[in-house]
């Protein structure tokens, strides 16, 4: 409202009223003190400008620009019209430098930080760069390789080359006191790094190192590892030709304990089982605490107690039968000159080669008759080079295979009556066969020796007979004289008798390792805070707490080591079942191999024996009366003009193939070592 008609009433300072009608510059309110009931903006009174100088303006409009974020996306800074705007980002101060600066009074002893571990890799100490908030963890496992894992740290913008760090030597070690550096230092892991790769979020590289423990074992000598561990390794149940780690592989299936690397990286095997071995560890609820134990006992479908083997060999008995063979024709069918009589090159060919694969041994021809009368038949001249007929005495030679079964029974008496009945195993099968050549011995050269005839010295000579001289090649011999269910013997060979007898121990050996490990699975884990231990897989364990009380054997070791972290988990495994029983005695002599259920070598058999009637000695001119009448007719090959004679067949109990059969059981014992559990804290 106009000010003119707006009064205000207000007191002087001698309490009169004043009246304002008129207008008047604002200055002249200035002797009157006023106050105001109503509180307005201010505005534009009269001419005058009020400014009020206790109110804060907030920033306004200053140009008419007006600007608006679209999207937010930082744009590097950028000219706006006439208006020049730089951008920065103000980095808060942080460490550049690993450098720490301390005054010491220079009478006051000097003490040095003891790194917890020293990091080696390729003989270059990198202990510095370790970044200890991710912590260094190193495993080692029973017939596992070993493990090591961590993380370097580098200089901001330095180069890495990742490839560089593969196969580089990692040796990890760890003070015995870790207040004093001087203190001696023990290794906790050797190997090699594995795999190395740069994590962005921790800008550092990780480490995974082993020791490769299946590369080093393949390329050891072969045999020291057989002496070392007394393994035994056999083509026949195992994998033939192995060579490297599958031969450690099939050469450990044989022997109940491990083969491995101790921390320092020295080969070393050790048994299972801790009887009669010495306590190396011994850990009190001074050095574990309740929480940090775990006990674990193995299932019931975990455990197999009874392994069946099935062996066989085969074989070869080298079998000689023998018989004699006779055909001869009759002085009927003999006419004058010789004719209706046979050559004597076609009797001897006819012996010699005619019976395969019958060998003649000996023989002897029949001669023509003499000059003289024979009833209705002459004879003016005796044919000498012609014959009537032969007796050979025959020898066949038969390579008879043999197979020997063997049915094998492993077993564990304690856990069978532990468990009540007999938990099945691997069900083993294994098989060999001789490699003797049949041919050797079955077909032959024979060279003979001819018995000739005294005859005048213009006449030819013509044998009367023969023998065996020499054989022409090589005839295989026997391994040995084998007994025969009938009280006699057999020659047979036997090659692989030895190869076979390792593999039968052997498949005894892998079915008790079998039985053995599944009877170790249970577990006793604890962890010693604050605490390095130095013990090796392998070694004897006591864990006297007052929760578990048992010894077993030590199958792992984990080693975590940090900022303010140097901790130890120590695995042990141990054999136990709910049995008092007997243990049985180990006895891993192999069974007697069984008698051939064969008849002894050198049976003769049966021949047919064909004669016509013959002359005999005093038969001649005037003794034709004593000729002895034909018995039967003979036939006789035309082509080659000999004899049509037969040898006799062999049984074939002779010839098929033969068997044996034998069982065995094998008890393999166990350690049964005491787990004593108390419930409670």
């Amino acid at each position: 409202m106009p000010l003119n008609t707006y009064t205000i009433n207000s007191h002087t300072l001698g309490g009169a009223p004043a009246s304002f009608g008129t207008r008047y510059p604002a200055r002249k309110l200035l002797t009157l003190r006023q106050s105001v009931y109503v509180e307005r903006p201010a505005r534009k009174l009269l001419t005058l400008r009020q400014w009020v100088a206790f109110r804060v303006t907030p920033a306004r409009k200053l140009l008419t620009l007006r600007q608006q974020v679209v999207q937010t996306v930082n744009h590097p800074a950028r000219k706006l019209l006439t208006l020049r705007q730089v951008v920065q980002r103000r980095v808060p101060a942080r460490r550049l430098l690993t450098l720490r600066q301390q005054v010491f009074d220079p009478t006051a002893p000097v003490t040095t930080k003891v790194p917890a571990a020293r990091v080696v890799i390729g003989k270059k100490d990198v202990t510095s760069q370790t970044k200890l908030m991710s912590q260094i963890v190193i495993n080692h496992g029973e017939d596992q390789p070993s493990t090591a894992a961590f993380h370097l740290r580098f200089e901001v913008n330095a180069p890495i080359s990742i490839p560089a760090f593969h196969g580089k030597t990692v040796e990890i070690y760890t003070y015995t006191d870790p207040t004093d550096a001087n203190s001696e230092l023990e290794r906790l892991f050797t190997g090699e790094v594995n795999d190395a790769r740069y994590d962005r979020n921790t800008r550092a590289v990780v480490f995974d190192c082993s020791n490769l423990r299946g590369e080093q074992l393949g390329e050891e000598d072969q045999q020291e590892l057989l002496q070392l561990t007394q393994a035994v390794y056999s083509e026949m149940t195992q994998k033939e030709g192995a060579e490297g780690n599958e031969f450690v592989n099939e050469m450990m299936k044989t022997v109940a304990g491990s083969l491995g690397y101790t921390r320092e990286g020295d080969l070393y095997y050790y048994s299972w089982g801790t009887d009669g071995k010495p306590v190396d560890w011994t850990f009190t609820d001074a050095d574990v605490h309740r929480n940090d134990i775990t006990v674990d006992f193995q299932t019931r479908d975990q455990i197999k107690n009874t392994v069946s083997i099935s062996l066989e060999y085969r074989y070869y008995a080298l079998r000689t039968v023998t018989t004699t063979v006779k055909g001869v024709k009759g002085l009927q069918d003999f006419f004058s000159d010789g004719k209706g009589s046979f050559l004597r090159e076609s009797l001897v060919d006819r012996i010699q080669n005619g019976f395969s694969p019958w060998f003649a041994i000996d023989y002897e021809l029949y001669n023509t008759p003499p000059v003289g009368k024979y009833g209705s038949i002459g004879v003016v001249r005796q044919r000498l080079d012609r014959g009537m007929g032969y007796t050979a005495n025959l020898e066949r030679y038969i390579a008879q295979p043999v197979t020997e079964h063997y049915e094998i029974t492993v077993t564990a008496p304690q856990s069978v009556r532990a468990y009540r009945k007999e938990v099945k195993g691997t069900a083993l099968s294994f098989a060999i066969e001789s490699d003797f050549d049949t041919a050797t011995f079955e077909d032959r050269e024979a060279v003979y020796a001819e018995q000739t005839m005294q005859r005048p010295a213009r006449w030819t000579q013509w044998p009367t007979g023969g023998t065996i001289e020499r054989w022409a090649d090589a005839v295989a011999t026997a391994t040995y004289l084998a007994p025969t269910t009938d009280g006699g013997q057999i020659p047979v060979a036997d090659d692989k008798r030895p190869l076979f007898n390792a593999g039968f121990g052997v498949s005894v050996k892998i079915g008790a390792k079998e039985i053995i490990q599944s009877h170790r699975q249970n577990y006793i884990d604890i962890v010693c805070r604050k605490r390095i231990i130095p013990a090796q897989i392998g070694q004897v364990a006591h864990i006297n707490t007052r929760v578990p009380n048992a010894i077993g054997q030590i199958t792992g070791l984990t080693y975590i080591i940090g900022d303010g972290i140097r901790d130890t988990r120590v695995r042990t495994s141990i054999s136990y079942m709910d049995d008092n029983g007997a243990v049985p005695a180990p006895n891993w002599d192999l069974p007697p191999v069984p008698a051939l259920e064969l008849p002894q070598d050198r049976t003769a058999i049966t021949s047919p024996m064909i004669e016509g009637s013959l002359y005999t000695k005093g038969w001649g001119p005037g003794l034709s009366a004593q000729a002895t009448p034909l018995i039967r007719s003979i036939n006789y090959n035309t082509e080659d003009s000999s004899l049509d004679v037969s040898a006799g067949e062999v049984p074939e109990q002779l010839i098929d193939e033969a068997e044996t059969k034998a069982a065995h059981t094998f008890e393999v014992p166990l350690e049964n070592a005491d787990i004593t559990l108390i419930n409670g804290w």
